[in-house]
Order: C-alpha cells, then structure tokens, then sequence
C-alpha cells in the first residue's frame, strides 16, 4: 500500500466502497437464497437452505478478509 493520499473525488471513494460492501453483501446472501428456492423446488425441508447458509457465510468472510487487506482503490 502506497503513502499516496487518494486523489479522487470523496463521492469516488464512497461508491468504490458501497461497490464492495454490496459485492460482500451478495456473497453472503445469494447462496442461502438458491439454497431456499432449491428446497421449494425439490421439496427437501431446509437442508439446501443451511447449505446455502454455511456457504454464503464462508463466502462473506472470505470476502470481509480480502476486503480488509485490499481496500478498493
């Protein structure tokens, strides 16, 4: 990471962080959605679902780490 103060606009660097979070955010949630729409689909309970869940979870995490580490430039 450079010592360079960031030379775009503050709207600039806002979006570029709502672009990220919303990306985490989606990583998090798509997975339990198909999870859920599978169960209704194929008529299991929730087990697709909890899948969806695990997966979403691991993803977001994975997702917050790399985040942390690389703020959007």
């Amino acid at each position: 990471m450079s010592d360079e103060p960031d030379k775009r606009a503050s709207w600039a660097i806002g979006i570029a962080w709502a672009n990220q979070i919303i990306a985490v955010c989606m990583q998090m949630a798509l997975p339990a959605l198909v999870g859920f729409w599978l169960d209704s689909k194929l008529g299991t309970k929730f087990i697709l679902l909890l899948v969806g869940l695990g997966l979403g979870l691991v993803a977001g995490v994975y997702g917050l780490i790399k985040l942390t580490k690389n703020p959007p430039r």
